[in-house]
């Protein structure tokens, strides 16, 4: 299995990825077409492939000095097979350089357990967006780089 970036020129694979994101909307979330072209655009859409079939794909944005997932998904045929943690991997490898990678998952569909396995830790929850309102849970893996949360070591020496 492979993970390329996704270019706007690979009409077959963009329309696999598009194809995919649709038939798991209803947990997902809609994106209009338009955006994951311009993911394709920018080289912030990933594809995980096994020889020409579509395994999984992440869609994600750059904002600021962090990385942004808005979409994580594998087929079917593909689950239970690392595709999700080669995904996340390869965009920590992409973007070591930013703090870390955020995002948000609803609460009552129960992947605490996966987003730990991938490195994620829960951050705060906050309100949905849908009719419903179901909570989020804001899910963060650092890069390890320092942040305002990090305790530095005092560089003087004690005696």
């Amino acid at each position: 299995m492979r993970i390329k970036a996704v270019g706007a020129t690979d009409e077959e694979l963009l329309t696999a990825v598009i194809n995919l994101g649709n038939r798991n909307r209803k947990r997902l979330g809609f994106l209009p077409r338009a955006a994951f072209r311009q993911a394709a655009e920018t080289g912030t859409l990933l594809a995980a492939v096994e020889g020409t079939r579509l395994a999984g794909y992440a869609l994600y944005g750059l904002p600021g000095d962090r990385v942004r997932l808005a979409h994580l998904c594998v087929e079917d045929d593909f689950r239970g097979q690392g595709v999700n943690q080669r995904l996340v991997e390869a965009i920590s490898d992409r973007h070591a350089d930013r703090l870390g990678i955020l995002l948000k998952c609803r609460k009552d569909y129960g992947l605490e357990r996966m987003w730990t396995r991938l490195g994620f830790e829960p951050r705060t929850e906050v309100d949905g967006r849908g009719e419903t309102r179901e909570p989020l849970v804001v899910w963060w893996r650092s890069h390890g780089h320092p942040d305002l949360f990090t305790d530095l070591e005092p560089t003087a020496l004690v005696t």
